[in-house]
């Protein structure tokens, strides 16, 4: 057990700016061959900043500017491009990921549930979000899976309700910090209730964290060393963002 997170060795915990910034790269031309419509590419992702080469690099903030264009249009084309740029974020230079990631746009309505669910998180929250996108739920989209979905809720719906608690990225690797250092299972694609008590508990953490250490039942210094080399991104949105 660790007295200070090794991602803050300072012992301080940075501002937004700093996730906000966090970069990755894409290949534009690969990712905009793989869509079903061109009417799904963004059109902000023309505009990015160019890497080496191919690659145009993409930041969480871009993709965040991309989701408030979302809410503001409302309309299936602006969510399925919202969901796009989170393939190029999430999936980066993956070819196998990006289209698994692409795969449940192909889905007839597709674009039409993933309005109606961008709608549904910013109304009501990141629970009626996961409810909603999960299987059996009323706006389940085949193949589209909670480590992709609950990207599109957290870009979608972070600052909209957050008395009600921030929707969160809760994907494998999160699942895997999680086993590590706290008690009980986590599992992928695990049911509404699991991600309820993971939202409470990155709350929990963040408060720990920003304030002066006392007594806790969660090891929040434990659980960011974890996810520190396991889930990055992750860590700096419940960490810092929360």
């Amino acid at each position: 057990m660790t007295d200070t997170p090794t991602l803050f060795p300072d012992g301080d915990v940075p501002g937004r700016d700093w996730p906000l910034g966090q970069t990755l790269r894409f290949d534009p031309v690969y990712l905009r061959s793989k869509l079903p419509s061109e009417s799904m590419w963004p059109a902000e992702l023309d505009s990015l900043p160019c890497g080496a080469g191919k690659y145009r690099l993409l930041s969480r903030q871009d993709v965040f500017n991309i989701a408030d264009r979302a809410a503001v249009e409302v309309d299936p084309a602006s969510a399925a491009q919202l969901h796009v740029a989170i393939v190029a974020w999430g999936a980066g230079e993956k070819a196998q990921r990006i289209v698994r990631g692409l795969f449940p746009l192909h889905e007839p309505g597709a674009p039409e549930k993933l309005s109606t669910a961008l709608k549904l998180v910013r109304g009501q929250g990141a629970l009626s979000g996961y409810r909603a996108l999960y299987k059996g739920g009323s706006l389940k989209i085949n193949r589209l899976a909670a480590g992709f979905f609950t990207k599109f809720l957290y870009f979608a719906g972070y600052d909209a309700k957050p008395a009600v608690g921030r929707p969160l990225i809760y994907d494998s690797r999160v699942v895997r910090g999680l086993n590590r250092v706290t008690d009980g299972e986590w599992l992928e694609d695990g049911p509404v209730d699991m991600y309820g008590r993971y939202i409470d508990l990155a709350a929990d953490c963040a408060r720990e964290l920003k304030t002066p250490r006392t007594s806790s039942s969660v090891d929040c210094s434990n659980w960011a060393d974890s996810f520190a080399s396991r889930s990055i991104e992750t860590t700096i949105a419940t960490v810092i963002l929360v």
